[in-house]
C-alpha cells in the first residue's frame, strides 16, 4: 500500500482577526443607520485593514440587518490587492466554533474603492436570538486572503 500527498502554493498569504462586540444594546442604541463603528487596525499580508460594524444597518432598505464591512485602510501604498474574506459568526473567542458564515469571491481593493462586505450580514432578529448572543454580546472572525 502506498500513499502520497502534495501541496500547491500560489503564494496567497492569509489571516483573520476576531472581533468581539460587548455592550450590544447600547450600541445598538447610540449609533443611527448608515453609521459605523469601526474596528481597531490589523495586519495582514503586509497590509492595514479594519472592520467596519453598521449596529443599525448601512441602508435604509437593510435596516433590519447588521452589515459588516473589511477596509483598506492604506490604498495609496497598494493600488490594487486582490482579496477573498470570510466573516463567520462564532462561539467564543477561544474556541471559535463557526454558526454563521458569508464567504465572497476574491474581490480587488483598489485607491477608490477600499470597503467591502455584506449589507445583510445576518437579520437583526436572528442575531438577537441566536445562541451565539451571550450576554450583550457576539464575536465575528474575519479571514483574508490576499493574492499575489
Amino acid at each position: 500500500m502506498s500513499s502520497s500527498a502534495s501541496a500547491i502554493v500560489a503564494g496567497a498569504t492569509s489571516g483573520y482577526h476576531v472581533l468581539k462586540i460587548k455592550g450590544y444594546s447600547f450600541i445598538k442604541s447610540a449609533f443611527p443607520n448608515g453609521k459605523y463603528i469601526e474596528s481597531r487596525t490589523f495586519r495582514v499580508a503586509g497590509h492595514t485593514w479594519a472592520i467596519n460594524y453598521y449596529p443599525n444597518g448601512i441602508t435604509s432598505v437593510a435596516a433590519d440587518y447588521v452589515p459588516f464591512y473589511l477596509r483598506l485602510c492604506h490604498p495609496g501604498a497598494a493600488a490594487d490587492v486582490r482579496v477573498k474574506m470570510v466573516f463567520t459568526f462564532i462561539d467564543e473567542v477561544e474556541m471559535q466554533a463557526p454558526s454563521y458564515v458569508r464567504a465572497r469571491t476574491p474581490r480587488r481593493f483598489v485607491a477608490n474603492n477600499t470597503s467591502w462586505g455584506y449589507e445583510k450580514f445576518i437579520k437583526r432578529e436572528n442575531l438577537e436570538r441566536s445562541e451565539r448572543f451571550k450576554g450583550d454580546c457576539f464575536t465575528v472572525r474575519c479571514d483574508i486572503i490576499v493574492a499575489p
